[in-house]
This record gives C-alpha cells, sequence and structure tokens, in this order.
C-alpha cells in the first residue's frame, strides 16, 4: 500500500521511539490519503488497460462483423451476477459479485444466428493471451455467461482477469460447474460465431474460398503443432501450399525474402501475431494454408483455429524454428531480402 513521503515520515518517528503520539484523527487522515492515493492509480491503470480495448464479434453475424469500443461495453454492463470463480485463486469459494454484460446480450445486439457448417451452432472466445475455448451457442443462452468489467465494484485490471473477465454462473447454475470447471477466459478480445468465411489478404489480393478450392491440393499428416484443442495424436490436414497461394495471388517470392503469415490480433505484442518464414523453406517446403482436416475431410470450425491454419509437413518441421504454428491465419506479407518489415513483423 503507498504511503506519501510526508505521513511515512512521521509513521517512522513514531517507530524509532519519538515520545509524540499520532492522534486519531492523524491516522484517520494518513489511512484515508493513502486510500485516494491507491484509488488514482488504480484509476489510471484502469484508463489505460481500456483505452484502446476493443471486443469484437465476427462470424455469423449482421454484417460478419462488430466492433465495441470500451465506451459500448461500459454502458452495456448492466448485468450483476453473484458467484464463486475458479480463477479467484484467493479463496476459490468465495462469493464475489460481478458486473458486466450477458454473453447472450451480446450475440443478440450483434445479430448473431446458428447455421449449418463448421461450428455453426458454438461461439469461439478469444484471450488476448491466445487462449481459446468453444461453447455450445445454447448454452450461452441458457446460462447467464458473463463479460464482466468490475469484481466487488473493484474494475479488473490485468492481474485480475480484465478488463474483460468471462464469468461462469458457477452458483446460481451449479450445473456449469461440470460443463466449465475451469471458469472463463481472461482477457477476452474475440468472440467468433460460427465460423467465418475465409478472406485471406494475400499481397494486394483476398482470396475466397472458390480461388483458394481452385489451386492443388497438398495434405500434411502428422503432430500438429498448435497450442490449442488439436489432438496429441498424429491429423491429416489439407489445402494449398503457401507457394501456390503466393503464386495465386501474383505475389513472388525469392529465397531470401521473409513471408510473414499474420494471424487474428490476439496478443498486446504484434510481432508475436506474426509467424515468419524464410522464401527458402516456403519455396522447398510442404507448407500449406489447411482449410480441412481428418479423414473427412471436414472444413476447418473455428473451434480448430478455422476457417485457415498454417501447417508444416514432418519434413519441415525446422521451418517454424520454435514458433507456435498460427491459427485464424488472415494475410500473408512478403518482405524482399533487406528490407524492413511492417505492421509488427520482425
Amino acid at each position: 500500500m503507498a504511503i506519501r513521503t510526508a505521513a511515512l515520515a512521521s509513521l517512522l518517528e513514531l517507530l524509532v521511539g519519538c515520545t509524540r503520539s499520532a492522534s486519531d484523527d492523524q491516522l484517520r487522515g494518513w489511512l484515508d490519503e493513502t486510500r485516494r492515493e491507491n484509488d488514482a492509480r488504480r484509476g489510471k491503470a484502469v484508463a489505460s488497460a481500456t483505452s484502446s480495448w476493443t471486443l469484437s464479434v465476427r462470424g455469423n453475424i449482421a454484417g460478419g462483423e462488430v466492433n465495441y469500443a470500451w465506451s459500448n461495453l461500459t454502458a452495456m454492463a448492466n448485468t450483476r451476477l453473484t458467484t464463486t470463480n475458479p480463477g479467484y485463486t484467493a479463496n476459490v469459494n468465495a462469493a464475489l459479485d460481478y458486473r458486466g454484460i450477458k454473453m447472450s446480450d451480446i450475440l443478440e445486439a450483434s445479430g448473431a444466428r446458428e447455421v449449418r457448417g463448421p461450428g455453426g451452432s458454438e461461439v469461439t472466445v478469444i484471450a488476448a493471451d491466445g487462449f481459446m475455448h468453444t461453447l455450445p451457442i445454447a448454452d450461452v443462452r441458457r446460462f447467464p455467461m458473463l463479460l464482466a468489467l468490475e469484481e466487488n465494484g473493484v474494475p479488473l485490471v490485468k492481474n485480475t482477469g480484465g478488463p474483460l473477465l468471462e464469468i461462469v454462473p458457477h452458483t446460481s447454475h451449479p450445473e456449469t460447474k461440470a460443463l466449465y470447471p475451469e471458469g472463463g477466459a481472461y482477457y477476452v478480445t474475440h468472440l467468433i460465431v460460427g465460423t467465418e468465411p475465409v478472406a485471406l489478404e494475400v499481397g494486394q489480393r483476398a482470396l475466397h474460398a472458390t480461388e483458394l478450392d481452385a489451386i492443388p491440393e497438398r495434405t500434411v499428416e502428422g503432430k500438429a503443432g498448435f497450442r490449442f484443442r488439436w489432438p496429441s495424436t498424429p491429423v491429416k490436414i489439407h489445402g494449398p501450399r503457401l507457394s501456390d497461394v503466393l503464386a495465386a495471388a501474383s505475389v513472388v517470392v525469392h529465397e531470401g525474402d521473409r513471408v510473414l503469415v499474420k494471424r487474428k490480433p490476439r496478443t498486446e505484442t504484434a510481432e508475436r501475431e506474426v509467424t515468419t518464414l524464410l522464401g527458402a523453406d516456403v519455396l522447398g517446403c510442404d507448407i500449406i494454408i489447411g482449410l480441412r482436416y481428418g479423414d473427412a475431410h471436414a472444413l476447418l470450425p473455428a473451434g480448430l483455429g478455422g476457417p485457415a491454419v498454417l501447417a508444416f509437413a514432418p519434413s519441415c518441421a525446422d521451418a517454424t524454428r520454435g514458433q507456435t504454428w498460427p491459427m485464424f491465419v488472415e494475410s500473408v506479407v512478403v518482405v524482399p531480402a533487406g528490407a524492413a518489415a511492417k505492421d509488427g513483423g520482425p
């Protein structure tokens, strides 16, 4: 707890043996001053964290995408929920009072709908630290799932899972403990309703499903290098080679170039949103834009990072150089040898 210099000096004077005693009014004054300073610091931290924070809702919604600024989210946060939270490690049994927005209200405001197709009855929650999980839309509508802004009247900040924290109503709906024992996601940035249509930006062009399906397909089989949801056993991922995708967009790549594959923004550090490959690896290896998976050739749902991922043949494993395979791939940029990268690329 922060204490002003003058107050600290007075306390030290008492502690080292000075005979003057602080009055009750003085002690109350120092405590009030400390609280005001802490409140001011907390307010600055919240303002800094939320100044550019948005919630992006995409997929099967009206218009395909809606972005809610923090001012919009604050205005919509009119729901209170008292529940335990397994993420509150100070006391997992504590009843905490949350204020926020019902996820079902966000879906309704965004014109969300269930459709046939990959993940068509699901909503995928994506967080700024890369965490993701998928819920049935029916559960979001059945249970008062909350995107919380405050906990016990205090704005949520990064070290408490904020500024936007997914809360599962374990107390009012005990059945959710079995369904979602780990609780909700911290630092929520995206809700994907169903799965977005493919729209891969390559150079100056956007390639959609029709153009990508026209490119010869390759299959990568082996252990997937994704962080979430994929099985640990070997899988098949199908799609065109990255080099062929670049050629289809009339983008030339040379061995000394760098190829920047950007995924959906999900981190506070722009560089972590980019996978950097060498042109020589792109030209010489089976590095593919994965659009389907498994023996059934199923389209990739958002719950597996779809509609587009980047996958590497086992013989090209060194091309990742320790980088996690990216899901939610959205664009590919070629940086000529010797040129400086832009848009967060290394």
